[in-house]
């Protein structure tokens, strides 16, 4: 996926060349993932209160960002999560009240 920086020489040869009355579209997939998620309650996050639907789209655009396209990402956070232990989960869950057990907080369960 080309950069900004790279849309922009394509415009400018684009321009140079007469063809500057040609409809185009600028898409940039963070905004236009921001845009999907108008109402976050209606799909993964259903399950979510308004603070960690945000906390979770915040996570995603990062990840998103990182990887470059939506499948890389989704591939990746599914590789990392599957790395997850059940018992660490269990032991994180049994002790939620605990912060140090909260991911993200204290490194990674999967240390």
């Amino acid at each position: 996926m080309p950069t900004v920086r790279e849309v922009a020489e394509q415009v400018r040869f684009l321009l140079e060349h007469g063809r500057a009355e040609e409809k185009a579209v600028l898409v940039l997939p963070r905004v236009q993932n921001r845009r999907k998620q108008k109402n976050p309650q209606k799909k993964f996050t259903k399950a979510m209160d308004d603070g960690h639907a945000s906390r979770w789209y915040a996570v995603w655009d990062k990840w998103l960002e990182a990887a470059g396209n939506k499948t890389v990402a989704i591939e990746l956070m599914l590789h990392t999560l599957e790395g997850i232990a059940v018992e660490q989960i269990e032991a994180a869950a049994k002790d939620e009240q605990d912060e140090r057990h909260i991911l993200g907080k204290e490194g990674s369960l999967a240390e």
